[in-house]
């Protein structure tokens, strides 16, 4: 029964059972909860989400009860031969919620469950001519006290979430049943004593079952199922990059879930490459105010950004070619020997009127260049950035080695997320200044080189050529993970506490995951 389906699953990992919590964490029913292993970025649900679930679940309910098979009543008494048979039961809740416990996980409690079931019956004399004899219909509903609680906890194996339901009670109200036709009494005081009883026991076991079928098996699946290794959208050769959301750790309080996630970026292309050498830290909690006003609010850290610009370096792929064409024809210096006939004599005087080139590079050995700034976005400062000047003699195609300059970069960069909804939520950053000051000569194949003037030609280059590529380059965003039918809603994003805060409310038709679940049933039953 998929009961408690919707909860669970939008949640994804969000239960869990951890005992280690002190009494006064467990007495705070504000204070939310902090991870305890480091984690790029951390996943709260608030009680928005559950109180949203909650309201749609009926649906679940319905359609899972539908499916328990009450068994036919066939025999013979008194010399007849009597049937009760082609009951379809039917379910509704009027007071479905959701909570979490502290430091246990999560309990669900459906009270105002009612339950309708419908059956024909039968009797004949048995021997012939098989009369008298008699049919019709029966109700039967059940509702009053009925309810169905359960408690469900979460383990990470495996970098994923594993479900398990600790505790499940279905408790059923005595059915009221209504014969339709004429019956024998002895007939109907035994319908009775069988919704009493029997019917009416089979059917609580298999909703437990059913619960615990749902939770640890099919939700388990689709959890399974949930890529947590995403490839970085960038072109050929930088498509070497992945982002792994390995879940590393779960925190329950009694308002909120925290998960975990591993949030690095790993190089797929050269495993052996060494990792990251700075270690993550945890997250704190969100604000109780800030949190609670959506349904799931995203902290990422600067850590995953720092990893990502290491990996590019260790690889050596943070490199931009700029070409004498790019220049634009009005910069008041070109990439020629001529326009540093005073910055590099020797080279003009070497190679007059002759093409040039530059290629940017970032060598490999930092570490921390970018902290998110609040209110503002990601800054990064000290970004050691090369200017390696090139020269292509008699105008040829090889070139050769002129002169290099060094300067540590800044950048500010914004963020914003995808707020018109859908079943991935994507980050976008837009990089809304780049410099690099002062500029130092790091080598010269050429004598003595001055940067006096220079500054104007660097200054040019990347505003006008360098950052609108960098944009263009990275405008695709970054991809969250998603499971299917989920579309995310209201997003928003801001920085704050040192980390980018994406909240989001959420929207879930349960139809396909439905339909993919009840087709993986019939394929198991054949």
């Amino acid at each position: 029964m998929n009961i408690f389906l919707l909860l669970s699953c939008l949640i994804a990992t969000a239960v869990a059972n951890d005992s280690s919590r002190s009494h006064r964490d467990l007495l705070n029913p504000r204070k939310g909860v902090g991870l305890t292993v480091a984690a790029g970025m951390e996943v709260e649900i608030s009680q928005k989400l559950l109180d949203y679930g909650a309201g749609i679940i009926n649906e679940l309910i319905a359609t899972e009860l539908s499916k328990v098979a009450i068994p036919e009543i066939s025999g013979e008494k008194d010399g007849f031969n009597y049937d009760v048979s082609n009951c379809q039961l039917s379910a509704s809740i009027s007071s479905p919620s959701a909570a979490f416990v502290a430091g246990s996980g999560l309990s669900i409690d459906l009270a105002g469950v009612n339950l309708d079931a419908k059956c024909d019956w039968s009797y004949k004399l048995h021997s012939w001519p098989h009369v008298p004899d008699g049919s019709g219909s029966l109700d039967a509903t059940a509702g009053g006290n009925t309810a169905v609680s359960a408690s469900i906890a979460a383990t990470v194996q495996g970098g994923k979430v594993v479900l398990s339901v600790t505790q499940s009670n279905v408790d059923i109200d005595d059915f009221d049943v209504s014969i339709h036709g004429s019956i024998l009494s002895w007939l109907y005081d035994l319908i009775i004593d069988a919704f009493k009883g029997d019917i009416k026991s089979d059917i609580a076991s298999a909703a437990k079952s059913a619960i615990t079928n749902v939770i640890e098996t099919t939700l388990n699946q689709e959890l399974a199922s949930v890529d947590l290794l995403l490839d970085i959208p960038f072109p050929a050769p930088f498509n070497i990059g992945e982002i792994d959301f390995t879940i590393v750790d779960i925190e329950t309080a009694a308002d909120s879930i925290a998960v975990g996630t591993r949030s690095s970026v790993n190089n797929t292309a050269s495993p052996t490459t060494d990792p990251y050498p700075v270690a993550a830290t945890p997250l704190e909690p969100t604000d109780p105010a800030t949190r609670d006003a959506s349904m799931v609010t995203l902290s990422v850290s600067d850590w995953p950004i720092n990893n990502g610009f290491w990996v590019f370096s260790e690889a050596e792929l943070l490199q931009y070619l700029i070409a004498a064409s790019s220049v634009p024809a009005s910069f008041p210096i070109q990439l020629n020997t001529d326009s540093f006939n005073e910055v590099a004599p020797a080279l003009d005087k070497a190679y007059p009127d002759t093409t040039m080139e530059l290629l940017l590079a970032i060598p490999k050995g930092f570490t921390e260049v970018a902290k998110i700034v609040d209110g503002v976005g990601i800054n990064v400062t000290d970004l050691p950035l090369q200017f390696n000047f090139s020269v292509f003699p008699n105008n040829g195609t090889n070139s050769t080695a002129a002169f290099s300059l060094q300067c540590p970069a800044t950048a500010s960069t914004t963020a914003s997320v995808n707020a018109s909804g859908g079943a991935s939520q994507v980050i976008y950053l837009e990089i809304t200044e780049l410099a690099c000051t002062p500029l130092t000569v790091i080598s010269s194949e050429f004598g003595n080189i001055t940067t006096d003037g220079l500054d104007m030609l660097i200054s040019g280059l990347l505003t006008s050529v360098v950052l609108p590529e960098l944009n263009k380059f990275i405008g695709n965003g970054f991809a969250l993970p998603s499971i299917d039918g989920v579309s995310l809603t209201s997003s928003a994003i801001t920085p704050v506490n040192g980390t980018l805060k994406i909240s989001s409310d959420i929207s879930w038709d349960p139809s396909s995951f439905m339909a993919r679940h009840q087709k993986l049933a019939s394929h198991k039953g054949k």
